[in-house]
């Protein structure tokens, strides 16, 4: 990943900042919340070194997992980077009672050079903009570049999980993790079951190809709490892939 002088990423920030206008009393506590999670703040998270592990979520929407985990493991700190900010809201408020959530509002690849070396447990990315148009793609945030940015921060045994219903989204990552000599499966994550006998005729050829190859991937791991994006793409017929990676050689 390309930074500046300032250690500013170079790529741009591709999708909305909110879906329609917050009302005033959401649009004071946006203010008021944003300044008391500035960037400085995240660092207490490793300085003051009270939490056992630390884990990031990139895009984590209304924070549905992002919480759920939170709230699971109150001896970890998690650490959620959204820049939608209807979404951010709404997490924020919920979150207010929890002492080990981190939520900063912005393009967490402004918060990446901020992580010491080796240090996330884990990393999240949930049903990201898949930007399915081939002349959008180039906008995705997982690409080989951004794979390689994490792989510096994790630790040894650090888990990555990815989840999207593009297909041809999830064929790529595949295809990314398993072309890299840092990545790894965990095949020992009980997943629920599932009925998807075949991959959809529609995919291209290679996407079908390196999907038949993985079909467990269509069955959502146990420990997943579910997202409102993902319960709505199942209740419209789309087909979710889940992937998770450890960190370190194969």
């Amino acid at each position: 990943m390309d930074f500046s002088e300032n250690d500013t990423p170079k790529t741009r920030l591709y999708g909305r900042r909110r879906s329609h206008g917050l009302k005033p009393s959401q649009w004071q506590y946006l203010q008021e919340s944003v300044a008391e999670t500035s960037l400085l703040h995240f660092t207490d998270a490793f300085e003051k070194r009270v939490f056992s592990h630390i884990y990031l979520e990139i895009g984590f929407g209304a924070g549905e997992h992002l919480l759920a985990q939170a709230e699971a493991c109150s001896e970890a700190a998690f650490i959620g980077a959204e820049p939608f900010e209807n979404g951010f809201v709404q997490a924020h408020q919920k979150a207010a009672r929890l002492s080990n959530l981190f939520l900063h509002n912005e393009d967490v690849r402004l918060l990446l050079p901020l992580f010491p070396p080796a240090s996330l447990d884990g990393v999240y990315v949930l049903f990201p903009d898949p930007w399915p148009k081939r002349r959008h793609q180039k906008r995705r945030l997982m690409n080989k570049a951004f794979l390689e940015a994490l792989a510096l921060l994790f630790k040894p045994g650090g888990e990555l999980r990815f989840a999207t219903d593009c297909l041809d989204y999830a064929a790529e990552v595949i295809r990314l993790i398993e072309e890299s000599s840092d990545w790894r499966w965990k095949t020992t994550t009980p997943r629920t079951p599932h009925t998807l006998v075949e991959v959809p005729c529609f995919c291209k050829a290679t996407t079908q190809q390196i999907l038949k190859a993985h079909t467990s991937f269509f069955a959502r791991p146990l420990s997943w709490p579910e997202t409102r994006y993902e319960c709505k793409a199942l209740q419209r017929g789309r087909a979710c892939c889940y992937l998770s990676a450890l960190y370190g050689a194969k």
